[in-house]
């Protein structure tokens, strides 16, 4: 009797295991004709399948930000390392509020400027573990407040003469000039001017120390030149009237003042004296009579709305004949376009001859300081008196 229970139930076991191995294959078969001869329900799971996969797309697809997506592409400038002025810009709205403090009305920059700026405070700052000093001066114009800063020498001389230094154009160049690197255009200025000089180096707004930055990048000058013109500012007299500013405060601290520029900076320096008026102004590869004619320059060059009206070829002459400064021009015979054209054929040179505080010079080398000019125009108007 137990022999017979348990063959029954081994037999029970095997017809479970074969009922299961055929409802396997068959269901198997079953499935490889629906996913090869869509046999049905193929159409119902294809039609599940895409469903459940855009919804899955959906959920993992970041959201856009149009927000995020202006920030990305404003912030792509070089980032100097060190300390910054200005803090992190996270949103529109705070890049909104730093770049409407730099609306500087372009038409100020005719209205004999000098005498409007008002010097309201000066303050330097030890940055980056005291290594480098700035000077932070505040001054008015109007009832407007605003703020030029320049780079400053560490230990201060006791000789009673100072040089202020305007960066050419190009990415972060004045702590370039203050760090006197010699594989940038500016290497030379600061050792034609000497150790017996206090040199300092204006910063331009976006520029070194007072970039606007994200923490990685810099804001590119595509979201700020258009942008002040359109609010009937200009980024180029801005800074210049923060040189002319920085040369009102020097004034009253020493004795002789110098005011040097290369490249876009020599015109700037022109602007800048011609109203401060410097005792002396070197002026390298910055300006050109031909400009009147034709100018060749990018929007990151000097843009302010009817500056060939208020400072053409004729009344430049005229200012310059009336003014107390000593100006050095100088072009390199290696320079390429509009200033070789200078260096070959002294056009400006000879526009200016006439004027006795006007010295003009050509040299060997190309679109640089040079040195040893310098040096003799220095001799000659700054220590020989």
């Amino acid at each position: 009797m137990k022999k017979a229970n348990i063959q029954s139930t081994q037999s029970l076991k095997i017809r479970k295991i074969v009922f299961f191995l055929l409802l396997l294959s068959i269901t198997f078969t079953y499935g490889v004709g629906v996913g090869v001869y869509h046999w049905p329900p193929f159409t119902i799971l294809k039609d599940i399948k895409i469903i459940f996969k855009k919804n899955i797309n959906i959920s993992n697809k970041p959201v856009y930000s149009g927000e995020k997506e202006l920030l990305r592409v404003a912030f792509t400038d070089p980032l100097i390392e060190g300390e910054m002025i200005y803090k992190p810009i996270n949103s529109l709205d705070e890049l909104h509020r730093i770049l409407h403090s730099i609306i500087f009305p372009y038409n100020n920059f005719y209205n004999d400027i000098y005498k409007q700026i008002m010097i309201t405070e000066a303050v330097y700052l030890k940055i980056n573990q005291g290594k480098e000093k700035v000077l932070k001066l505040s001054y008015k114009i109007n009832e407007e407040k605003y703020y030029a800063y320049a780079y400053a020498p560490l230990n201060e001389l006791d000789l009673h003469i100072a040089a202020l230094i305007i960066p050419g154009s190009g990415e972060n160049q004045s702590s370039q000039i203050y760090k006197n690197n010699s594989s940038n255009y500016h290497y030379g200025i600061i050792d034609a001017l000497g150790k017996n000089i206090d040199s300092y180096v204006l910063i331009k707004p976006n520029e070194d120390i007072l970039a606007f930055h994200n923490g990685k990048n810099k804001l590119n000058y595509d979201f700020i030149i258009s942008y002040l013109l359109n609010y009937g500012g200009s980024y180029s007299a801005y800074y210049i009237t923060n040189s002319i500013a920085i040369i009102k405060y020097l004034k009253k601290k020493y004795d002789k003042i110098i005011l040097a520029g290369l490249s876009q900076s020599g015109r700037a320096t022109l602007l800048a004296a011609l109203q401060a008026e410097p005792d002396i102004a070197i002026i390298s590869s910055g300006f050109s009579i031909i400009n009147e004619k034709v100018e060749w320059a990018g929007y990151k060059q000097i843009i302010i709305p009817n500056l060939f009206k208020q400072f053409n070829n004729k009344k430049i002459k005229q200012k310059i004949k009336k003014s107390t400064t000593n100006f050095l021009f100088t072009y390199g015979i290696r320079e390429v376009r509009t200033y070789r054209i200078e260096a070959e054929k002294k056009l400006t040179c000879n526009y200016f001859s006439n004027i006795k505080n006007v010295s003009c010079q050509t040299h060997s080398k190309g679109h640089c300081f040079p040195k040893t000019i310098i040096q003799e125009f220095l001799n000659r108007y700054l220590w020989d008196r």
